[in-house]
């Protein structure tokens, strides 16, 4: 049996935005990890090798209602339902961040957001969020890079509260800045 690494804050990225995982280690601090995810096989294997995260962002492609990995699979919020083979993965009240363009967006997203917390959560209750537009990365020298809803988009992050037995118990849209609306 492999040991599980015991870590508060988890990012998955795909490898293309490994500079705004580093950034995030940089920024976050603590016990942080980053994980390359390129295939479902990937993400699994991390659920099964960390622990007690109560952070956990998966900043990768998306589409509507779906996690979109570099090999071409499509995650969609029940195939999340994997996380109860791996009970200590999450701790309870995580919170869980979808920077994938336009996961969020419309019905599909809403649909992959209640899946998340009706699956994802079941047990543990937290927060998830899910951006509901195109995202950029400006990449600015070899010092910094950035990830930023697109400039001028009423670009929104859908966020959820869902309580240990998977029920939604709040939610709110807020813009770029962190505004409700």
């Amino acid at each position: 049996m492999e040991l599980r690494k015991a870590v508060d804050n988890l990012y998955f990225y795909d490898p293309q935005f490994e500079p705004a995982a580093s950034k995030f280690v940089g920024e976050v601090g603590g016990s942080t990890a980053t994980q390359a995810v390129t295939r479902w096989d990937d993400v699994k294997a991390a659920m099964a090798g960390h622990a007690l995260v109560k952070f956990l962002v998966f900043d990768t492609h998306g589409r509507p209602g779906a996690v979109c990995l570099r090999d071409g699979t499509q995650i969609e919020g029940i195939d999340l339902m994997v996380v109860s083979a791996y009970p200590q993965f999450l701790r309870s009240e995580v919170r869980v961040l979808f920077l994938g363009c336009n996961i969020g967006e419309g019905s599909l997203g809403d649909q992959f957001i209640g899946d998340v917390g009706k699956y994802f959560l079941r047990g543990k209750g937290g927060i998830v969020g899910a951006t509901t537009v195109p995202n950029i990365v400006l990449q600015l020298g070899p010092f910094a890079s950035e990830s930023y809803m697109q400039p001028f988009s009423s670009g929104r992050l859908k966020v959820k509260r869902y309580d240990r037995t998977g029920a939604p118990i709040g939610s709110r849209e807020v813009d770029r800045y962190g505004a409700a609306r």
